[in-house]
């Protein structure tokens, strides 16, 4: 079954600004609802109601993936519930629809996901395994540690670190400049010890070419992308036997700043957050020590 506003719908997500791989993903679970509602019999949009959906959700919540035969998880079936408000308030504020079946289908309840992060005695193991020949290290593994390093050391985004380009490097007055994003203000920070020399170390190594962004891939003639970057970190998890990936090392430097009870004020104006609500909302999760610093911080403001 195939919706005949399904091609408006489209042309109002591309007007919306969203990336193509978003538009991509949404696509494929609209095609698997109007699937579903073509083996049970049902020709028309038209015919759907708050129970049909529902059903729908139910039988995604209780069917597997067919090629891992994992159960979904609740966080997917509230991204399915969300694409399908989306949808329908599209086509009710059009006027396709009289109303918008899934405004009475609360969200689900998700749990709140702990903080995973690195023990000290991990973070030692990574940069043992990361740079095994310390005498002839080779290019791959002294452009992933000099990427970890940022995250590790400076709490940075990947978007942040993949938009550091060579100027905003100074090596002479020891500072780094981090762009603005939508999430984070721009900031200079000073280059501390081990992050300089790698640093250093990584641009004798970084292939000769015109691009002026930091980090470039060795191979291929492109540069150093999110993608990238996960397949390293793959690589290095399956060596250290433990998961690595950039939003676990971002959290273990937060862990590591709050159990120092390092002042929030700090740590925001090191992460560059537009708020110190952001910092004070992370302190307060499941990690040693947040109490203790948030209510200091708490008191202190009061």
């Amino acid at each position: 079954m195939q919706d005949s506003h399904w091609s408006e719908y489209q042309r109002f997500k591309r007007l919306s600004r969203l990336s193509r791989l978003t538009r991509e993903k949404i696509k494929i679970e609209i095609g698997l609802f109007f699937r579903y509602l073509r083996g049970m019999g049902i020709k028309s949009l038209v015919a759907t109601n708050e129970e049909i959906i529902r059903d729908y959700l139910y039988y995604c919540k209780t069917s597997s993936y067919k090629l891992t035969g994992r159960k979904r998880s609740v966080f997917t079936i509230d991204y399915k519930r969300r694409l399908l408000w989306n949808y329908y308030e599209f086509l009710y504020k059009s006027r396709y629809f009289p109303s918008n079946p899934v405004r009475n289908i609360p969200p689900l309840l998700t749990p709140k996901r702990i903080p995973v992060y690195l023990s000290t005695r991990q973070i030692i193991r990574l940069f043992k395994v990361v740079v095994k020949n310390k005498r002839q290290p080779t290019q791959f593994q002294v452009r992933l540690r000099a990427y970890i390093s940022l995250l590790l050391f400076y709490g940075m985004e990947n978007h942040e670190i993949f938009r550091i380009k060579l100027k905003d490097i100074d090596f002479r007055r020891g500072i780094i400049q981090i762009r603005k994003t939508t999430r984070h203000d721009s900031r200079i920070l000073p280059l501390i010890a081990p992050v300089s020399g790698w640093l250093e170390e990584y641009l004798k190594i970084r292939p000769k070419r015109q691009a002026t962004n930091l980090f470039q891939c060795v191979k291929t003639r492109s540069r150093y992308t999110y993608n990238s970057s996960r397949g390293d970190l793959r690589i290095i998890s399956r060596r250290v036997r433990f998961r690595v990936s950039a939003s676990i090392l971002r959290n273990t430097f937060f862990s590591v700043m709050i159990n120092n009870l390092v002042e929030h004020r700090v740590i925001q104006a090191i992460v560059g957050a537009h708020t110190v609500k952001t910092v004070i909302r992370w302190s307060r999760k499941n990690i040693t020590g947040k109490r203790e610093t948030t209510e200091k911080y708490l008191k202190g403001i009061a």
